[in-house]
């Protein structure tokens, strides 16, 4: 479980296909009911929360928060990344790059043959510049090389 004003964090765990819960302006008591029922670690940057799993960030920069999660409890970001939907948390379906067709930008279109959709939301993702510059952020953070899969 994410706290609430860390949505940048959340959206970027997403990324690496790793099981994020964030909702919008969540109230402290309900955050700690959901993850004491989901079995979830809160990370937070709230001193004044206190719950068996809590993780409390240290600092406001994204990168380093990132990096923090992923050395604290021995992540990978490299292992699953693009799988799960940004927005949702949902993991992505592939569908058949014409079921997307109408939905997708021209330019990305005619450039790529792969697409996953979002279940729930229905958004379309495809491996465009955000991905490379997320990959580079992942390499930042942990500080090792994309595994060639992503070359």
């Amino acid at each position: 479980m994410v706290d609430d004003h860390l949505r940048r964090l959340a959206r970027k765990l997403r990324s690496a296909g790793l099981d994020a819960a964030w909702e919008p302006e969540i109230a402290d008591r309900e955050l700690y009911r959901r993850s004491w029922l989901e079995k979830r670690t809160i990370l937070t940057m709230k001193k004044s929360l206190w719950a068996p799993r809590l993780y409390l960030l240290r600092s406001q920069n994204v990168l380093a928060q990132f990096r923090g999660v992923m050395e604290t409890f021995d992540l990978d970001p490299f292992a699953v990344p693009f799988t799960r939907c940004v927005l949702c948390n949902v993991l992505h379906e592939e569908v058949d790059r014409e079921d997307v067709a109408a939905t997708v930008p021209g330019n990305a279109y005619g450039l790529h043959l792969h697409f996953r959709r979002c279940p729930r939301c229905e958004k379309v993702f495809w491996r465009g510049s955000h991905t490379e510059r997320t990959l580079r952020f992942f390499e930042e953070a942990t500080g090792r090389e994309r595994p060639e899969r992503f070359r």
